[in-house]
Parts: C-alpha cells; sequence; structure tokens
C-alpha cells in the first residue's frame, strides 16, 4: 500500500483495494513455498484464517469515509509503532535466550531444596490451561518445532487485525508475524510460514468484497502481482537460511523506513 499511495493516482479506495489484491498474490505464492518447506501450522492458519473474515467485511467498509492523507499519516503511526514493539520485544527474547536454562534454588539445607520442588509433582501443573494447545511437528528438513498457546488469544487477535489490516488494504503480515512471535510464542519461522497462509485466507474474501465494489483496478494489480509472486517464492527461501533474530531485525528496518517515508513526506 505505501508504493501505491505514494506513486500511483488511485482513490482512496483503489489503493485499498489493489494493494489487497497484490497482497493476495503475494501470501497465495508465500504459502505454496512454505508449504514446500513444512513449516504451516495448518490448524492455527485456518482458525485464525477465518476469525479474520467478519473484520475484513468491516474493513472493507471503512476507507470510503476517510481521505487518503488520513490513511496514510494511520498506516505511518502503525508502522512505527510496529517497530518499537518489535524491537524491544526481540531484545527480550535474547535477554531471555542467555539466561541458562537450569537454575539453581538458593535455601538453607532441605528446606530450600523443598521450596524449590514446591508443585513439580503436582497433578494439578500438568493439567493444560484453558483455551492453550500444544503444537508439535517436524519441517520438511526435519528440525522440530514444539510450542504452547492460548489459541483464544489468537483467533480474538486475527479478529481484530483482520478489520484494521483490511480497511488499510496491506493484508496484515507485518501485524501478524510480530503478533504470533511475541504475544502467542510461535517460533519466528513457522509464524511467517503459518501467517501467510492464514492471510491468504484472509485476503482472498477482502478483495472479492473490493472488487464487487470495482475498487481493484487490474492494470496496476496484475504488473504488481507478477513481482511479488516471483519475490514471496525468493523471499520464503532466503528465510529459511536465516535466524529468526536476523528476520525480526529486517523487519524492524523495513517497518521504520516505510514509517518514517510515510510521516515525514506526506502525500501531495
Amino acid at each position: 500500500m505505501p508504493f501505491l499511495i505514494l506513486f500511483s493516482d488511485l482513490t482512496p479506495q483503489e489503493i485499498v483495494g489493489t494493494s489487497l489484491a497484490i497482497v493476495f498474490l503475494n501470501v497465495f505464492s508465500g504459502t505454496i513455498a512454505y508449504l514446500k518447506q513444512g513449516r504451516i501450522d495448518f490448524v492455527s492458519g485456518t482458525k485464525f484464517g477465518l476469525a479474520t473474515i467478519p473484520g475484513a467485511l468491516l474493513g472493507t467498509m471503512i476507507p470510503q469515509f476517510f481521505s487518503l492523507n488520513f490513511l496514510t499519516n494511520v498506516f505511518g503511526v502503525l508502522l512505527l509503532a510496529l517497530t518499537g514493539f518489535v524491537l524491544v520485544s526481540t531484545a527480550r527474547r535474547e535477554k531471555a535466550a542467555a539466561v541458562p536454562k537450569t537454575a539453581v534454588v538458593v535455601g538453607a539445607g532441605s528446606a530450600g531444596r523443598d521450596r524449590g520442588r514446591e508443585g513439580l509433582d503436582d497433578p494439578a501443573q500438568e493439567r493444560p490451561q484453558p483455551g492453550f494447545v500444544t503444537r508439535d511437528f517436524e519441517d520438511s528438513g526435519g528440525e522440530r518445532f514444539t510450542y504452547s498457546f492460548n489459541e483464544r488469544i489468537g483467533i480474538g487477535m486475527s479478529l481484530g487485525i483482520g478489520s484494521f489490516a483490511t480497511m488499510l488494504g496491506i493484508g496484515g503480515g507485518i501485524i501478524h508475524v510480530p503478533a504470533l512471535v511475541h504475544v502467542l510464542r510461535f517460533p519466528v519461522h513457522v509464524a511467517a510460514a503459518t501467517a501467510h497462509y492464514q492471510l491468504a485466507i484472509a485476503s482472498l474474501f477482502g478483495v472479492l468484497l473490493y472488487f464487487m465494489y470495482g475498487w481493484v483496478d487490474i492494470p496496476t494489480a496484475i504488473p504488481a502481482g507478477i513481482g511479488v509472486i516471483v519475490g514471496a517464492q525468493v523471499g520464503a527461501r532466503i528465510s529459511k537460511r536465516l535466524s529468526g533474530t536476523i528476520i525480526l531485525r529486517l523487519l524492524s528496518l523495513a517497518l521504520l523506513g516505510l514509517s518514517m517515508r510515510l510521516l515525514l513526506w506526506p502525500v501531495e
């Protein structure tokens, strides 16, 4: 969307609709690439993707009530806030990873040891918390991913993101990936793959709605779509070779650059 705002003469509604069409082609292509890697959490992605649809319906109705400058400012502030969130959360993850996973309980004799073991043998500690689910699978390269998260929070989060993302025509990838990583504690590579899949579901619904309103500029969407299809394949292959920390840092740099461009140089 930022590039359409800066370099096209489309109306705000056409910018949002065309951008969402390009997003769909991008995430659909990326989903195919990640499918080959075996890193998509299909159960979570399907539930989260379907949860965004009601929000997407609401999001398609909002752009017609706001000016291009308003949408530009909203998008810029969103990117700037998201940049700070990703940077701070990534730093905390790195700090936590540096702490030894085993700790010695300091205490006086057996009393200290007893306090350290308190609750470990309690069967209640092993009961799953309401809403929490655990995923455990291997990708095509044999790497195992095991993680637990609150599925209810993920569904509610997707509902809200779907509305806001569809309103801005961004699909929501730049929001979903950090949310999956830092809120639900998904592994970074699984988050990127799953976000592509769930956004393919959500953005398809949004594109169909915008197309019905006549807000998708086909001459712009086709050439841009070809570019993002190729780019998604390349990006998925590159991300496989990068660590999760590097991916998040690169995402932060991209978010910061776009937010500064939109906020410091207003659209005429």
